[in-house]
């Protein structure tokens, strides 16, 4: 498979690379950032997707444990009640962040979990007995879900296992045993999904109309306009068809390298990146104004515009990433003309932000010539 940095970047997907970039960097620092990914098939998000596993970054955990489980903070059934010090008596080791797959096929056992009732601890301690499902082995990292429109339409039970994890942040998954106490553990993970909406069963709003406001950003992907970006694409399919080793733009290895250097970078300072008041009272403005129905929207944008300002190497958050935040966490969640309209009123603010400020006796003339 094609390494992340090797993937051509063009119009049509160049925002489902940003909204990845910025998945990554929220699971670092622990604030899920959940993405869904529409378009039709041959548009290369799910390419994308897996792809972007070359991204992630080493974290740490107590050793060998199942649900990844922070030294200094361990949730699961195992390791809850430990001191930092009895964590580390233990031991603690760096492994990738976890990175698994739910298919379309999925059965609740296997995203959740089960109880292994024949384990004699089951009946009086039956955390001490789970077998860990996908969900809580993706602890601390990314929840890849492909075609979730059919998931959503062949396994609603399975579903709603997923929003209950998406729905808040940290989720939760229960494990469930007939005769047994249920099990709940927190999950911290980010969802990343795809789907087609001209395929069966239809677009994941219609499927689950509950599911998508849970996503923070949602990714219409197309196909790439200009004629030199396809030349590229197909010169790099006839090389990897005879030599696929052969490098033939950049070296993806050492470009990869400074994208992970760059993200860790990032999130060693991202606790300082500070909102203003005048950009809070924007937010606040565009969720009362527009008729914002979602508050998960309020809380879309100001993660969002965090991350961005984060990737452009800022401390303070500008206008600007607000604005180009805002296409990917509104889309899903109001109609073409209110976007429009949302996009139109940040241009203007933008505006008045970046207008020169005129001498004082010139500002009057021109306040008595427009009166």
């Amino acid at each position: 498979m094609k390494a992340y940095t090797e993937l051509v970047r063009h119009g049509g997907n160049q925002r489902l690379f940003q909204a990845i970039e910025m998945s990554v960097l929220a699971t670092q620092v622990n604030r899920p950032l959940h993405i869904h990914a529409e378009g039709a098939r041959g548009t290369g998000k799910t390419t994308l997707f897996r792809a972007a596993r070359d991204l992630l970054p080493l974290i740490q955990r107590i050793r060998g444990c199942r649900y990844n489980c922070h030294p200094l903070q361990p949730h699961c059934p195992e390791h809850f009640h430990l001191s930092p010090e009895e964590a580390a008596e233990i031991g603690i080791e760096q492994v990738p962040m976890p990175f698994w797959e739910i298919s379309s096929g999925a059965e609740i056992s296997t995203v959740a979990g089960s109880i292994n009732v024949h384990n004699f601890p089951a009946a009086a301690h039956p955390g001490a007995s789970i077998l860990p499902g996908i969900i809580p082995r993706a602890n601390r990292g990314i929840l890849f879900i492909d075609d979730i429109n059919q998931l959503a339409a062949a396994s609603p039970a399975v579903m709603k296992i997923i929003l209950e994890v998406m729905a808040a942040k940290p989720g939760r998954v229960q494990i469930e045993q007939s005769g047994l106490p249920t099990v709940q553990i927190p999950v911290q993970v980010s969802v990343w999904a795809a789907s087609d909406p001209d395929g069966f069963p239809g677009p994941l709003e219609r499927v689950c109309k509950t599911l998508i406001d849970c996503f923070d950003m949602v990714i219409r992907l197309g196909r790439p306009q200009e004629r030199d970006i396809v030349q590229q694409l197909l010169q790099q399919s006839q090389v990897y068809r005879t030599n696929p080793r052969q490098v033939i733009f950049n070296d993806p290895l050492i470009l990869l390298r400074q994208q992970q250097r760059k993200l860790r970078a990032v999130a060693g300072v991202f606790d300082q990146i500070r909102l203003s008041d005048a950009l809070k009272n924007m937010i606040a403005n565009i969720y009362l104004d527009f008729g914002l129905q979602s508050l998960r929207a309020v809380e879309a944008m100001e993660l969002g515009s965090r991350l961005q300002a984060a990737l452009q190497n800022r401390q303070q958050v500008q206008m600007a990433d607000l604005a180009a935040i805002i296409p990917l966490i509104l889309a899903h969640r109001v109609s073409l003309q209110t976007l429009e309209k949302v996009l139109a009123y940040l241009d203007y603010a933008q505006f008045i932000e970046t207008r020169p400020t005129l001498p004082a006796k010139l500002e009057k003339t021109e306040t008595h010539i427009s009166t």
